[in-house]
C-alpha cells in the first residue's frame, strides 16, 4: 500500500493539534454607506469606529462630546438592528437568567452584545439595552457603573452617564429626548412631564433635538415614561469572539434575504412571526425599524419591514489527499487507504468540529402556513452531514465539548444524517464517526444553515463597490455560552473561595481571551476579571474590583450582575493556553473564550451576486493562500440589490 495513502494514527494527533489550517478569521467589508459588513464592526472598538464614521459622513464632524459618542452608537445601533422576540441562546438551566421548566427551560434572552449583533440583529428591549451596556461603557472608557438599563411600566430602557449627567437612548421605543437646550434628557426630567400628559411638551419639535429625531416611530406612548422604579446596573456584556475559521474545501455563503439560494427554503432561530402583517413569510419579522429604511433623524419615523439573514457553511473534507485533517478536532487510530477514511482498529473514530458566532438555525420537519415553533417542533436541514460510507458508520453528535454524545444516525451507502434536532440553537458542535478496519468514509459533506444579523451582510452600491478584505489570522475556542461547555474548561484546583478559574488550551499561540460572570446574592461587589498566560504566576486584571453603592440597583430583585472583560495578546508567540479568572461572590456561571495564532495555508475565493436590471450578476475575486489583506472593486452598476456573498477556501 503507498505510503503517501496512509496516515498514522501519531501524525494526526499532531496535526490536530499544531497544524489545522485553512484560512482563519476571513473578514471583509465595502464602501455601502452604512451596511459595511463584518470588517467594520466585528469588535466593540470596530463598531465604535463605524458608529463615528457615519455620524462624521452625516454631520461633518467626528463626534466631539461624550453627548455625540452617545448619539452616533444609538444612531447605528438603531438603523442595524430589529425590535422583535426571542433572541434565545441555551445557557442550562442552572443559570440565573434561564427558564427552570417549560418549552424554555436552560434557555435565555441573549444578553452578549457583539453575539446579537451578528447571530441575531433584534431584540426585546431588555435584551437589546442589555447589549448596549457593553458597547457604550467600551466608548466610555470602560467604566461599566457610567450605564444602567431603568425599569419603567413595561419597558427596559437604556441611559448613560455623558457629559456630566444621565441620558436616555432607547432603541426600541427609538427616543431620545432633548431639552429645550438642546441636551439629551434622562427619564427623570422626562416623568414630570409624561405624568402630566403636557402635550405640547411632549409634541413639541425641540424633543427631538439638533438631529430631528422623530419620537416614538414603533408606535409606543409616553405611559412608560410616567415613573422610575429602579436603576439596573451591570445589566449585560460581550464575550464570544466574532471568529471563524474555514477548512479546506469549505465554503461560506451568506444571503441577505431568507428564503437560502433558492429563495425557498425559511431557516431561522427565533420568533415565526408568520402571522405578523403583510405578506406572510416565517420568520423573525417587524414592520416598524430604522434596519433598510436609513437615516434616523430628519424627522423621518422608520417603517420598513425587515427580516433575518441567513448563512450556508458548506464542508468537503478532502479525503484523498489527506488534507481533511485540516478539519479534525480530534481523532482516534484513523487512517486513508486507497481513497477512504477507515480505521487502524475497530473503535476507531474522527470527529469534525462547527464554530462560529452564527447561531444554529432550523425549520420544522412537518411544516405548513402557519407560525412554527422551532424550540418545541422537531426539526430538520440545519445540520447535516452527506456522502459515500463502505460499510456502516456510526454519527454521534455533542454540543457540550465532547462530554457527553448522542446518536444522531449510521451513515451507510449513500448517505444522508440530519441531526439538526440535536444543535438547533447552538453555535458550535462536534461531529464524530465511527471507523472499524472495514467500515469508513469515502466522502462526506457537512452542511451547516445559520442566521444571520442583516445589518451585518457586507453589501453592495451602485456604481461600483470597493471591498477591503483581511484575514485575522485566528481560530476561535468556546467557552460557553452554555454552562456545559464552561464546566468542561474549569479548573477547580486553581479556585479560591468566591472565584472560578477556566483554562482554555489552544493548538497555537493565544492571541485574545474574554470571560465574564453572572453573579446572584445580596453582595454588590468587588467584581473582578483577569488573565495569566503563565499558569497563573502573573495575572493581567481586565476589570478590577467593581463595586455598587447601595444607592446603584442591581436587577432581578436587586441581587443580580454581569461582569465582563476581554484582553488582547497580539505580542505573545508562545503560550497556547490562557487562563481567565471571574469572581467575587455567588457565581450562577461564566463563560470564557480565546483565540488563538492559526497559520492562513488556503487560497480563498469571494464571490458577490446581485440582482441589476432585473438579471443576476456575479463577480468572483481570488486571493491567494497566505495573503492577509487585499482589496478590489466590483463593477456594480445601478439600482444594485445584494443577493448573496460567498467565501469558498480552496
Amino acid at each position: 500500500m503507498s505510503r503517501s495513502l496512509i496516515l498514522s494514527a501519531a501524525l494526526l494527533v499532531a496535526l490536530c493539534a499544531s497544524a489545522r489550517a485553512g484560512v482563519p478569521d476571513p473578514q471583509i467589508m465595502t464602501d455601502h454607506p452604512v451596511y459595511r459588513g463584518e470588517l467594520s464592526c466585528s469588535t466593540l472598538d470596530r463598531n465604535i469606529a463605524d458608529a463615528y464614521r457615519v455620524f462624521k459622513d452625516r454631520y461633518g464632524r467626528a463626534p466631539a462630546s461624550e453627548t455625540e459618542k452617545l448619539v452616533a452608537i444609538w444612531a447605528w445601533k438603531s438603523e442595524h438592528g430589529v425590535h422583535s422576540a426571542d433572541n434565545l441562546v441555551y445557557v442550562g438551566p442552572d443559570d440565573m437568567e434561564a427558564a427552570k421548566q417549560g418549552r424554555t427551560a436552560g434557555w435565555m434572552d441573549n444578553r452578549d452584545c457583539q453575539m446579537n449583533q451578528f447571530s441575531f440583529g433584534f431584540a426585546l428591549c431588555y435584551s437589546i439595552h442589555a447589549q448596549m451596556n457593553a458597547i457604550v461603557a467600551r466608548a466610555l472608557g470602560g467604566d461599566l457603573k457610567r450605564v444602567r438599563c431603568p425599569l419603567v411600566p413595561g419597558h427596559t430602557p437604556f441611559e448613560a452617564f455623558v457629559d456630566g449627567k444621565w441620558a436616555l437612548a432607547d432603541l426600541t421605543s427609538g427616543m431620545m429626548v432633548f431639552g429645550d437646550d438642546g441636551k439629551p434628557l434622562c427619564i427623570e426630567e422626562i416623568v414630570p412631564h409624561a405624568k402630566a400628559d403636557e402635550a405640547a411638551w411632549l409634541n413639541d419639535p425641540k424633543r427631538g433635538g439638533p438631529y430631528k429625531f422623530a419620537m416614538g416611530p414603533y408606535g409606543d406612548n409616553w405611559d412608560v415614561y410616567k415613573e422610575v422604579k429602579e436603576y439596573q446596573m451591570l445589566f449585560g456584556y460581550n464575550a464570544m469572539p466574532i471568529v471563524y475559521s474555514l477548512r479546506a474545501g469549505e465554503s461560506f455563503t451568506r444571503c441577505l434575504d431568507p428564503g437560502l439560494e433558492d429563495g425557498k427554503t425559511f431557516l431561522f432561530w427565533a420568533k415565526d412571526y408568520y402571522n405578523l402583517g403583510g405578506k406572510p413569510v416565517h420568520g423573525p419579522y417587524r414592520g416598524q425599524t430604522f434596519l433598510d429604511d436609513y437615516p434616523i433623524g430628519n424627522n423621518r419615523k422608520g417603517r420598513f419591514q425587515s427580516h433575518q439573514a441567513n448563512g450556508v457553511f458548506e464542508y468537503v473534507p478532502p479525503l484523498a489527499d489527506g488534507r481533511y485533517n485540516d478539519g479534525v478536532k480530534a481523532e482516534k487510530d484513523s487512517v486513508v487507504a486507497e481513497g477512504v477514511l477507515k480505521g487502524k482498529s475497530a473503535d476507531a473514530s474522527v470527529t469534525f468540529e462547527q464554530a462560529s458566532p452564527y447561531i444554529i438555525a432550523a425549520w420544522p420537519e412537518k411544516r405548513g402556513d402557519r407560525e412554527w415553533d422551532l424550540l418545541a417542533e422537531k426539526c430538520v436541514d440545519g445540520a447535516v452531514a452527506s456522502g459515500s460510507a463502505v460499510g456502516k458508520v456510526p454519527v454521534t453528535v455533542s454540543v457540550d465539548g465532547g462530554k457527553t454524545w448522542k446518536e444522531a444516525g449510521v451513515a451507510e451507502g449513500t448517505f444522508k444524517v440530519d441531526f439538526t434536532d440535536i444543535v438547533k440553537g447552538r453555535f458550535s458542535y462536534l461531529v464524530r464517526f465511527g471507523l472499524t478496519t472495514t467500515d469508513g468514509l469515502k466522502g462526506l459533506k457537512l452542511r451547516t444553515v445559520v442566521q444571520i444579523a442583516r445589518g451585518v451582510i457586507p453589501r453592495l452600491k451602485d456604481g461600483g463597490t470597493k471591498v477591503t478584505y483581511q484575514a485575522g489570522g485566528q481560530g476561535v475556542i468556546h467557552g460557553g455560552p452554555s454552562q456545559y461547555q464552561a464546566d468542561g474548561i474549569r479548573r477547580k484546583d486553581l479556585e479560591t473561595e468566591g472565584f472560578r478559574v477556566m483554562e482554555i488550551k489552544a493548538p497555537g499561540a493565544i492571541q485574545f481571551a474574554s470571560g465574564m460572570l453572572r453573579g446572584s446574592g445580596p453582595g454588590r461587589g468587588p467584581w473582578s476579571v483577569a488573565f495569566s498566560l503563565d499558569g497563573g504566576k502573573t495575572w493581567k486584571v481586565g476589570l478590577k474590583d467593581v463595586n455598587l453603592k447601595p444607592e446603584d440597583s442591581q436587577w432581578g430583585g436587586g441581587h443580580h450582575a454581569y461582569a465582563w472583560a476581554d484582553m488582547d495578546f497580539a505580542e505573545n508567540k508562545d503560550a497556547k493556553s490562557v487562563l481567565v479568572r471571574v469572581g467575587k461572590g455567588n457565581l450562577s456561571h461564566a463563560e470564557a473564550y480565546a483565540t488563538y495564532q492559526q497559520p492562513s495555508t488556503s487560497a480563498l475565493e469571494v464571490t458577490y451576486a446581485w440582482i441589476e436590471g432585473g438579471s443576476l450578476k456575479q463577480d468572483a475575486h481570488a486571493i491567494a493562500a497566505g495573503k492577509t489583506t487585499d482589496t478590489w472593486t466590483v463593477p456594480t452598476g445601478k439600482d444594485v440589490k445584494t443577493r448573496w456573498v460567498r467565501f469558498a477556501a480552496k
